[in-house]
């Protein structure tokens, strides 16, 4: 997962979510007039088919095999969002579909395609996924509301395609390197990238000193897909 965390707990959350994002079973209680609609950082997840497709093997490199990408979007309280449109970028290969939306079960799909030009020298290709949702905390009073006393989980970064591999917990930006998703139109190059702002853009913040300008915020998370099933050598 690609936010930064403040607890191990959002960790094994989203590991949850990933394996459940690889499945046709929605991960999340059916929303109805229960659910904000509004995407959780928490409960927003990307899964595939098959993680490890045979791009690279013992008989070469191949074109054209293709993995289902997957995502899955929940709000604060783990019902359903059903509306939304979520992005896809990628570092290698080619999508069906630079976007989907979110259907009844809070999940949407494209396919991912390999291609047989720029295969990454480590084999791994990560795609990132981003939507406009809100970040999540621990709400310690139950008030629904982020205010002074609950504590925040995430702290999240403007999107980016992790080029140097995934990293399973809150990887950095690396400039010159990672390839920024540049959403705010801070810049042209890789200093474009904005990093998180220590504040909480959540909607109903009445907290004293942590509220953002703005209840939203684009979330991301992405995925490496392992391209190299070769045989290892006896």
């Amino acid at each position: 997962m690609k936010k930064t965390l403040t607890l191990l707990t959002y960790s094994i959350i989203s590991t949850l979510l990933v394996s459940c994002g690889s499945s046709d079973e929605s991960p999340f209680t059916s929303g109805g007039g229960s659910s904000t609609n509004i995407i959780s950082d928490i409960n927003f997840a990307v899964g595939a088919d098959e993680p490890n497709p045979a791009v690279v093997d013992d008989e070469g490199f191949h074109g054209s095999v293709q993995v289902e990408i997957i995502v899955s979007a929940g709000d604060r309280d783990n019902f359903a969002v059903t509306s939304g449109t979520v992005h896809f970028a990628s570092e290698y290969g080619l999508l069906s579909a630079s976007s989907c939306q979110l259907e009844s079960t809070g999940q949407c799909s494209v396919t991912w395609s390999s291609i047989l030009e720029g295969i990454p020298q480590d084999f791994l290709a990560d795609i990132t996924v981003y939507t406009l949702g809100e970040e999540s905390y621990l709400d310690i009073d139950g008030s629904k509301n982020f205010n002074d006393g609950d504590i925040p989980l995430t702290d999240t970064a403007e999107p980016f395609i992790d080029i140097n591999g995934a990293v399973a917990t809150a990887p950095v930006f690396n400039l010159g390197v990672d390839v920024p998703i540049d959403l705010d139109n801070s810049g042209d190059d890789g200093a474009a990238h904005t990093p998180a702002d220590g504040l909480m853009s959540v909607s109903g913040c009445t907290h004293s000193t942590l509220c953002a300008p703005s209840s939203r915020i684009y979330i991301f998370d992405t995925i490496t897909l392992d391209l190299d099933t070769r045989t290892p050598p006896p």
